[in-house]
Protein backbone atom coordinates (compact mmCIF):
# COMPACT_ATOMS: atom_id res chain seq x y z
CA UNK A 1 0.00 0.00 0.00
CA UNK A 2 2.47 2.32 0.82
CA UNK A 3 4.84 1.62 -2.09
CA UNK A 4 1.68 1.95 -4.40
CA UNK A 5 0.52 5.61 -2.78
CA UNK A 6 4.49 6.71 -3.19
CA UNK A 7 4.60 5.67 -7.01
CA UNK A 8 1.22 7.91 -7.30
CA UNK A 9 2.93 11.00 -5.96
CA UNK A 10 5.99 10.11 -8.46
CA UNK A 11 3.43 9.85 -11.01
CA UNK A 12 1.85 13.01 -10.40
CA UNK A 13 -1.37 11.24 -9.74
CA UNK A 14 -1.37 11.28 -6.14
CA UNK A 15 -0.44 14.77 -3.61
CA UNK A 16 2.75 14.44 -1.29
CA UNK A 17 0.40 16.06 1.32
CA UNK A 18 -2.24 13.11 1.29
CA UNK A 19 0.91 10.38 1.18
CA UNK A 20 1.68 12.04 4.94
CA UNK A 21 -1.73 11.40 5.86
CA UNK A 22 -1.42 8.03 5.00
CA UNK A 23 1.97 7.67 6.79
CA UNK A 24 0.83 9.42 9.71
CA UNK A 25 -1.88 7.27 9.70
CA UNK A 26 -0.35 3.92 9.58
CA UNK A 27 2.08 4.61 12.25
CA UNK A 28 0.95 2.40 14.64
CA UNK A 29 3.03 -0.30 12.29
CA UNK A 30 4.96 -2.54 14.16
CA UNK A 31 6.81 -4.07 10.80
CA UNK A 32 10.42 -3.19 9.02
CA UNK A 33 9.27 -3.26 5.87
CA UNK A 34 5.95 -1.28 6.16
CA UNK A 35 8.34 1.52 8.01
CA UNK A 36 10.95 1.47 5.51
CA UNK A 37 8.69 2.32 2.97
CA UNK A 38 7.32 4.96 4.86
CA UNK A 39 10.76 6.11 5.83
CA UNK A 40 11.54 6.13 2.18
CA UNK A 41 9.34 8.51 1.13
CA UNK A 42 9.67 11.02 4.24
CA UNK A 43 13.17 10.98 3.09
CA UNK A 44 13.03 11.71 -0.45
CA UNK A 45 9.86 14.56 0.38
CA UNK A 46 12.41 15.87 2.53
CA UNK A 47 14.79 16.37 -0.21
CA UNK A 48 12.66 18.52 -1.79
CA UNK A 49 10.44 20.46 0.61
CA UNK A 50 10.53 23.85 -0.08
CA UNK A 51 12.85 25.46 2.24
CA UNK A 52 10.01 27.64 4.52
CA UNK A 53 8.41 24.44 5.33
CA UNK A 54 10.86 22.26 6.31
CA UNK A 55 11.29 22.74 9.54
CA UNK A 56 7.30 21.81 9.85
CA UNK A 57 7.85 18.83 8.20
CA UNK A 58 10.73 17.60 10.49
CA UNK A 59 8.46 17.87 13.20
CA UNK A 60 5.48 15.79 11.57
CA UNK A 61 8.20 13.37 10.85
CA UNK A 62 9.77 13.39 14.34
CA UNK A 63 5.96 13.23 15.34
CA UNK A 64 5.81 9.82 13.30
CA UNK A 65 8.38 8.46 14.33
CA UNK A 66 8.83 8.64 18.73
CA UNK A 67 5.76 6.82 19.99
CA UNK A 68 7.58 4.02 17.28
CA UNK A 69 10.54 4.30 18.68
CA UNK A 70 9.44 4.99 22.49
CA UNK A 71 6.88 1.37 21.97
CA UNK A 72 10.05 -1.21 20.86
CA UNK A 73 11.81 0.71 23.64
CA UNK A 74 16.10 -0.13 24.55
CA UNK A 75 17.76 -3.08 23.03
CA UNK A 76 16.72 -6.62 25.02
CA UNK A 77 18.64 -10.23 25.30
CA UNK A 78 15.52 -11.49 23.79
CA UNK A 79 14.98 -8.81 20.83
CA UNK A 80 14.66 -9.95 17.61
CA UNK A 81 16.96 -8.93 14.68
CA UNK A 82 14.05 -7.08 12.72
CA UNK A 83 13.13 -5.24 16.30
CA UNK A 84 17.13 -4.16 16.33
CA UNK A 85 17.23 -3.07 12.82
CA UNK A 86 13.79 -1.09 13.15
CA UNK A 87 14.92 0.51 16.42
CA UNK A 88 17.84 1.76 14.38
CA UNK A 89 15.91 2.94 11.28
CA UNK A 90 13.77 5.24 13.76
CA UNK A 91 16.53 6.69 16.10
CA UNK A 92 18.09 7.30 12.70
CA UNK A 93 15.08 8.70 10.80
CA UNK A 94 14.37 11.24 14.16
CA UNK A 95 17.78 12.34 14.42
CA UNK A 96 18.17 13.31 10.75
CA UNK A 97 14.96 13.67 8.77
CA UNK A 98 12.93 14.39 11.78
CA UNK A 99 15.74 16.81 13.43
CA UNK A 100 15.22 15.77 17.06
CA UNK A 101 16.62 17.85 19.56
CA UNK A 102 16.55 15.16 22.23
CA UNK A 103 17.67 12.57 19.59
CA UNK A 104 20.42 14.06 18.59
CA UNK A 105 21.61 14.73 22.33
CA UNK A 106 21.25 11.37 22.68
CA UNK A 107 22.99 9.99 20.08
CA UNK A 108 26.33 12.07 20.88
CA UNK A 109 26.60 10.57 23.88
CA UNK A 110 25.98 7.00 22.84
CA UNK A 111 29.02 7.47 20.06
CA UNK A 112 30.93 9.09 23.02
CA UNK A 113 30.49 6.11 25.02
CA UNK A 114 31.22 3.79 22.30
CA UNK A 115 34.51 5.35 21.81
CA UNK A 116 35.06 5.11 25.52
CA UNK A 117 35.06 1.89 24.98
CA UNK A 118 31.04 0.93 26.37
CA UNK A 119 29.50 -1.60 24.55
CA UNK A 120 26.62 -0.65 22.62
CA UNK A 121 24.01 -2.33 20.28
CA UNK A 122 25.35 -2.36 16.41
CA UNK A 123 21.89 -0.72 15.58
CA UNK A 124 22.19 1.83 17.73
CA UNK A 125 25.55 2.45 17.27
CA UNK A 126 25.43 2.74 13.65
CA UNK A 127 22.28 5.19 14.03
CA UNK A 128 23.64 7.05 16.17
CA UNK A 129 26.96 7.52 14.29
CA UNK A 130 24.84 8.60 11.08
CA UNK A 131 23.27 11.17 13.06
CA UNK A 132 26.43 12.81 15.07
CA UNK A 133 28.08 13.22 11.75
CA UNK A 134 24.82 14.68 9.46
CA UNK A 135 24.92 17.08 12.64
CA UNK A 136 28.76 17.43 13.22
CA UNK A 137 31.53 19.71 12.31
CA UNK A 138 34.94 19.55 11.32
CA UNK A 139 36.22 18.26 14.08
CA UNK A 140 33.45 15.36 13.84
CA UNK A 141 34.44 14.72 10.40
CA UNK A 142 38.38 14.06 11.73
CA UNK A 143 37.07 11.90 14.13
CA UNK A 144 35.53 9.91 12.10
CA UNK A 145 38.23 9.51 9.74
CA UNK A 146 40.64 8.65 12.75
CA UNK A 147 37.83 6.06 13.75
CA UNK A 148 37.90 4.83 10.25
CA UNK A 149 41.91 4.38 10.46
CA UNK A 150 41.84 2.68 13.52
CA UNK A 151 39.17 0.62 13.43
CA UNK A 152 39.46 -3.01 14.92
CA UNK A 153 37.08 -4.45 12.99
CA UNK A 154 35.40 -4.58 9.27
CA UNK A 155 32.08 -3.43 10.97
CA UNK A 156 33.68 -0.47 12.38
CA UNK A 157 35.85 0.47 9.96
CA UNK A 158 32.81 0.60 7.34
CA UNK A 159 30.11 2.38 10.10
CA UNK A 160 32.71 5.12 10.17
CA UNK A 161 33.93 5.27 6.60
CA UNK A 162 29.91 5.56 5.54
CA UNK A 163 28.67 8.08 7.87
CA UNK A 164 31.27 10.42 6.81
CA UNK A 165 29.59 10.96 3.04
CA UNK A 166 26.56 11.94 5.97
CA UNK A 167 27.86 15.67 7.13
CA UNK A 168 25.20 18.44 6.39
CA UNK A 169 27.90 20.53 4.86
CA UNK A 170 29.13 21.01 1.16
CA UNK A 171 33.05 21.80 2.07
CA UNK A 172 32.81 18.48 4.71
CA UNK A 173 30.73 16.48 1.87
CA UNK A 174 33.61 16.96 -0.94
CA UNK A 175 36.36 16.23 1.50
CA UNK A 176 34.74 13.14 1.80
CA UNK A 177 34.43 12.42 -2.01
CA UNK A 178 38.12 13.17 -2.16
CA UNK A 179 39.09 10.91 0.23
CA UNK A 180 37.11 8.15 -1.19
CA UNK A 181 39.58 8.54 -3.66
CA UNK A 182 42.62 8.24 -2.59
CA UNK A 183 44.41 4.66 -1.41
CA UNK A 184 43.10 4.83 1.85
CA UNK A 185 40.03 3.80 1.02
CA UNK A 186 39.59 0.35 -0.80
CA UNK A 187 38.51 0.49 -4.48
CA UNK A 188 35.39 -1.99 -3.61
CA UNK A 189 34.09 0.23 -0.95
CA UNK A 190 34.87 4.42 -3.24
CA UNK A 191 31.85 3.77 -5.40
CA UNK A 192 29.12 3.62 -2.56
CA UNK A 193 30.96 6.02 -0.30
CA UNK A 194 30.95 8.43 -3.38
CA UNK A 195 27.59 7.37 -4.47
CA UNK A 196 26.55 8.49 -1.15
CA UNK A 197 28.04 12.00 -1.13
CA UNK A 198 26.58 12.12 -4.60
CA UNK A 199 23.09 11.63 -3.02
CA UNK A 200 23.69 13.91 -0.01
CA UNK A 201 21.84 17.60 -0.65
CA UNK A 202 24.22 19.52 1.12
CA UNK A 203 27.12 18.64 -2.17
CA UNK A 204 26.23 16.44 -4.09
CA UNK A 205 26.57 18.43 -7.41
CA UNK A 206 30.16 19.00 -6.13
CA UNK A 207 30.65 15.21 -5.93
CA UNK A 208 29.45 14.90 -9.51
CA UNK A 209 32.02 17.18 -10.44
CA UNK A 210 34.41 15.56 -8.70
CA UNK A 211 33.49 11.80 -10.11
CA UNK A 212 33.12 13.39 -14.17
CA UNK A 213 36.31 15.22 -13.67
CA UNK A 214 38.14 11.86 -12.47
CA UNK A 215 36.09 9.87 -14.63
CA UNK A 216 39.27 7.89 -16.47
CA UNK A 217 40.99 7.19 -13.35
CA UNK A 218 38.16 5.83 -11.42
CA UNK A 219 36.84 3.09 -14.40
CA UNK A 220 40.56 2.09 -14.88
CA UNK A 221 40.71 1.98 -10.89
CA UNK A 222 37.25 0.66 -9.27
CA UNK A 223 35.74 -2.93 -10.20
CA UNK A 224 33.39 -2.64 -13.65
CA UNK A 225 30.10 -4.05 -11.87
CA UNK A 226 30.52 -1.01 -9.05
CA UNK A 227 30.46 2.06 -11.57
CA UNK A 228 26.28 2.46 -12.58
CA UNK A 229 26.25 1.75 -9.17
CA UNK A 230 28.02 4.58 -7.86
CA UNK A 231 26.40 6.83 -10.07
CA UNK A 232 22.73 5.86 -9.49
CA UNK A 233 22.48 9.10 -6.90
CA UNK A 234 22.94 11.31 -9.87
CA UNK A 235 18.59 10.61 -9.95
CA UNK A 236 18.90 13.15 -7.16
CA UNK A 237 20.70 16.18 -9.27
CA UNK A 238 17.16 17.74 -10.65
CA UNK A 239 18.56 21.37 -10.97
CA UNK A 240 18.20 22.56 -14.40
CA UNK A 241 21.60 22.17 -15.33
CA UNK A 242 21.77 19.02 -13.92
CA UNK A 243 19.23 17.90 -16.17
CA UNK A 244 21.05 19.46 -19.17
CA UNK A 245 24.48 18.63 -18.09
CA UNK A 246 24.99 14.78 -17.02
CA UNK A 247 22.72 13.32 -19.65
CA UNK A 248 25.24 15.07 -21.75
CA UNK A 249 28.24 13.05 -19.51
CA UNK A 250 26.74 9.60 -20.22
CA UNK A 251 25.82 10.40 -24.21
CA UNK A 252 29.67 10.75 -24.31
CA UNK A 253 30.89 8.80 -21.30
CA UNK A 254 28.31 5.32 -21.87
CA UNK A 255 28.65 2.60 -19.26
CA UNK A 256 28.91 0.19 -21.88
CA UNK A 257 28.37 -2.90 -19.22
CA UNK A 258 25.03 -1.42 -17.72
CA UNK A 259 23.43 0.98 -20.50
CA UNK A 260 19.92 -0.26 -19.72
CA UNK A 261 20.35 0.61 -15.87
CA UNK A 262 21.65 3.98 -16.54
CA UNK A 263 19.34 4.51 -18.79
CA UNK A 264 16.97 4.25 -16.02
CA UNK A 265 18.79 5.94 -13.51
CA UNK A 266 18.85 9.23 -16.15
CA UNK A 267 14.84 8.42 -16.83
CA UNK A 268 14.37 8.69 -12.80
CA UNK A 269 16.30 11.62 -12.60
CA UNK A 270 13.23 13.53 -14.72
CA UNK A 271 10.72 11.90 -12.75
CA UNK A 272 12.45 13.54 -9.37
CA UNK A 273 12.71 16.30 -11.06
CA UNK A 274 9.15 16.72 -11.93
CA UNK A 275 8.32 15.62 -8.56
CA UNK A 276 10.28 18.18 -6.69
CA UNK A 277 8.32 20.82 -9.01
CA UNK A 278 5.14 19.01 -8.36
CA UNK A 279 5.87 19.26 -4.12
CA UNK A 280 7.26 22.80 -4.32
CA UNK A 281 4.34 24.41 -5.60
CA UNK A 282 2.10 22.28 -3.37
CA UNK A 283 4.06 22.83 -0.01
CA UNK A 284 5.10 26.71 -1.07
CA UNK A 285 3.41 29.24 1.53
CA UNK A 286 0.41 26.55 2.67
Amino acid sequence: LIDDAWNEVLAGRAAAEDMLTLIAAMSAESTLAVWQAMINALRQLARVMPEERRAGFATTCADICRPALRRLGDPQPEGTELDASLRGLLIRTLGTVGADSDTIAWCRSTVEQARAGASVDAEVLAAATVVVAQHGDAAEHAALIAAFESADTPQEQLRNLYALAEFDDADLVEATARFALTSSVRTQNAPFVLRACMANPAGGRRVWDIISDAWDDINERFPTNTIVRMVDSVKWLVDDDDLADIPAFFAEHPIAQAAITLRQILERQQVNAAMARRVATEFSGS
